[in-house]
């Protein structure tokens, strides 16, 4: 369903193509909201045209649910899907789907997956309780957060400016990842001096924690 939140809270569309539980939605950016797509339990990814409410496109990977996906931000065609252990890049612009890449290294269910600023890198995270970073163009992961002290985190969202991103632990709490060299982050731990720690939450984390923990 799609709803108008700024005037009337009316019912403004509806978009009918699944057989099961809607698990992921995602807009892709790039189209300046012409396009969206919807990932449920029948294993199906549909592509929808916003305007018409015609389903464009259908993707499908090895009869397995995608439980997250998101587009990359200037690239309409461009869309990753967390699917069980793995996350597929599927390029959209072929009918059904075509697989450009596989990342392979979580041990458990990909519970989330975002673009990162730039749209060169992106973040998953998993119920194996560690969040990684991967390169777009390869399959290798250039970080790889597995802390002992950390939980799984289902969510998280990127600050828009200045690259922090606040996850949604299942400890209760917010975790902070924060910019660090090469462009890679850090995991901002209770020990961060209380100056950089206070900084990051002027910086606006409170605005991501609270997208976190709208999505719990």
């Amino acid at each position: 369903l799609l709803w108008d939140v700024l005037g009337d809270r009316r019912k403004v569309a509806s978009y009918n193509g699944h057989a099961g539980s809607i698990k992921s939605i995602a807009f892709a950016d790039s189209c300046h909201g012409a396009k969206f797509s919807s990932a449920g339990l029948d294993g199906l990814v549909h592509e929808w045209s916003t305007e018409t409410g015609a389903a464009t496109n259908t993707l499908r990977y090895k009869d397995q649910v995608c439980t997250t996906h998101a587009y990359h931000p200037e690239h309409e065609h461009f869309l990753l899907a967390g699917v069980g252990r793995r996350i597929v890049q599927w390029d959209t612009r072929v009918a059904g789907g075509k697989v450009v890449r596989e990342y392979d290294g979580h041990q458990g269910a990909v519970t989330h997956v975002s673009m990162l600023q730039g749209g060169t890198r992106f973040m998953s995270s998993s119920v194996d309780k560690t969040v990684r970073t991967w390169d777009t163009n390869s399959s290798v992961a250039v970080q790889d957060f597995a802390d002992v002290t950390m939980h799984a985190v289902p969510h998280f969202a990127q600050h828009p400016s200045d690259g922090s991103v606040a996850g949604q632990s299942l400890d209760n709490r917010v975790i902070v990842f924060a910019p660090g060299k090469a462009g890679k982050l850090k995991l901002a731990k209770d020990r961060l001096p209380a100056r950089e720690r206070n900084a990051l939450i002027a910086a606006g984390l409170v605005d991501c924690a609270a997208a976190c923990l709208a999505r719990s």
